[in-house]
């Protein structure tokens, strides 16, 4: 290469590097194929003339397609840059942020654009020596201290979960001079530094909070939903005709983009636990909880344990890998009849429990044998079943063809502390919010479990026992609330004695 073309490449790879870091929406546009809406256009411009950006959303507005293109864009954009990815569990890097990464990275070359370096299916990328993009697990922070690179970004997926000693361990990197953190998620704790960035740290921040009626999908029905362009309700939105109208136009709603929430996912969330309620509040507003005084399990609490559970390994799965595992799984099962209510099934060994099951619309004939098949398939030996209401038809079915089949009565006063409980169900459920506090509950991140379980509430009688809210004064169903507190409440009992009762030819366990 001659000098004078020497120069002139340089020149244009000086003015390849300028544009790229001053026309963000324009590289993803022109390199990755990528089309944003409004909202994500002013966080990806943020990111670029910000040193601090922190974003709540709702549920489904493109979050993890907005992080895979704001770090893609950044790393390609700076040279010798450094990309730092984490999320509240290794799994959510690994296995769903480095796949839209790794898809987005497909998609450009498919399109002729030369990215080059080294691409590793684990969450790593290489393009020289100090110039790579990294994802790294918040149970070793550790990992993320000691890098010094000209240009360095750091983004938090779901950083309501991501623990404070990420932060502590980011604060010397911070420091550098070219720096940038994007936090980004779902604002489910009212606590630590991304909740922080919207109170006492403002300042620091620049801050977006996206609702799903700032999406395309819902935007346009704003003013005839009687919702205010802040996300707050008319008067007339707030009336009993208004809240009717409203559900009515989103249920006949048209999508205006497939991959965003859907109208129909809102009106869902509002119908079954309300405006005003937490759910709505986080999944639909894209707002911090309030967290009431009489929640039974703050919201917080509740989505730790889905991060939990999702960190474990397939290996460790034990509903998929059931032979290896020894010791009985407990299984309870919650009964409903017809309308919207479901019979749910939950099953756990120790402290994690397998995804649940639920069947709408099946009747005490048709139940029972489902529920038996869950037994069978995973061995479980205690097994809770509602025997109240619709409940008892069912209950006597299991009775003579399951094993280890216990009642459950949740009005029944037998065996409780009654001086501190009205009942079974209520010394139940505050066991389940023992275990939340404790660390020691693991389950999957069902939206209509975290729904429920976050909506229910209790309360004192005049003599101090603690009463669950009636369930035809809570709002919705609460199937997989009370399977998962029936379950969790229910211990394998030590000698148990199968009912003196003749079971039918299953031909268990062969």
């Amino acid at each position: 290469m001659t000098l004078s073309s020497k120069v002139k490449a340089d020149d244009e790879l000086d003015g390849y590097f300028y544009r790229a870091q001053n026309k963000p929406i324009w590289w993803c546009r022109e390199f990755l194929g990528s089309e944003f809406w409004d909202m994500q256009k002013q966080v990806l411009i943020s990111v670029r003339d910000n040193k601090r950006t922190s974003v709540t959303a709702c549920h489904a507005v493109g979050k993890t397609f907005l992080t895979a293109n704001a770090a893609i864009w950044f790393l390609m954009a700076h040279p010798d840059a450094c990309v730092l990815l984490t999320a509240p569990t290794y799994r959510q890097v690994s296995e769903v942020l480095w796949r839209q990464i790794a898809s987005l990275y497909e998609t450009a070359r498919l399109r002729g654009c030369p990215l080059g370096g080294k691409f590793y299916t684990e969450p790593k990328w290489e393009l020289g020596k100090k110039w790579f993009m990294l994802g790294f697990s918040p149970q070793h922070p550790e990992k993320a201290q000691g890098f010094h690179a000209p240009y360095i970004l750091i983004i938090m997926e779901e950083a309501s979960g991501v623990p404070s000693g990420v932060h502590q361990a980011l604060r010397g990197i911070m420091a550098s001079g070219h720096v940038r953190l994007l936090m980004l998620g779902n604002p489910n704790n009212p606590l630590g530094e991304f909740y922080e960035s919207f109170a006492s740290k403002q300042a620091m921040y620049k801050t977006f909070q996206i609702s799903a009626w700032d999406t395309p999908n819902l935007k346009r029905l704003r003013d005839a939903c009687g919702v205010n362009g802040d996300g707050t309700l008319t008067e007339w939105g707030r009336s009993d005709e208004g809240i009717a109208a409203r559900l009515k136009i989103l249920r006949s709603a048209e999508l205006v983009n497939k991959y965003l929430v859907s109208p129909d996912y809102v009106a869902d969330s509002e119908q079954e636990y309300g405006w005003d309620s937490d759910f709505y509040r986080v999944r639909v507003l894209g707002q911090f909880p309030k967290g009431a005084p009489d929640q039974l399990v703050p919201i917080p609490l509740i989505y730790q344990a889905t991060y939990r559970w999702e960190d474990i390994a397939d290996k460790d799965r034990w509903w998929l890998h059931r032979a290896r595992f020894e010791g009985h799984p407990v299984s309870a099962l919650d009964v409903a009849r017809f309308g919207g209510a479901e019979s749910a099934w939950c099953s756990r060994l120790d402290t994690v429990a397998a995804p649940l099951e639920c069947w709408q619309g099946l009747d005490a004939i048709e139940l029972p044998p489902r529920a038996a098949a869950c037994i069978r398939r995973l061995d479980t030996r205690t097994n809770r079943v509602d025997a109240d209401g619709y409940g008892g038809g069912p209950y006597d079915t299991l009775l003579r063809t399951a094993p280890g089949i216990i009642e459950f009565r949740g009005g029944t006063t037998k065996g409780v502390d009654t001086e501190r409980f009205a009942n079974l169900r209520a010394q139940d459920f505050w066991g389940l919010r023992d275990r939340y506090e404790q660390g020691r509950i693991a389950h999957p991140p069902d939206q209509k479990l975290i729904g429920q379980v976050s909506s229910l509430r209790y309360k004192h009688r005049p003599s101090g026992q603690i009463l669950m809210e009636a369930k035809e004064d809570l709002k919705g169903n609460w199937d997989r609330a009370d399977a998962l507190m029936m379950c969790y409440g229910c211990q394998p009992m030590a000698g148990f004695v199968e009912p003196q009762r003749k079971m039918q030819d299953w031909n268990w366990g062969q």
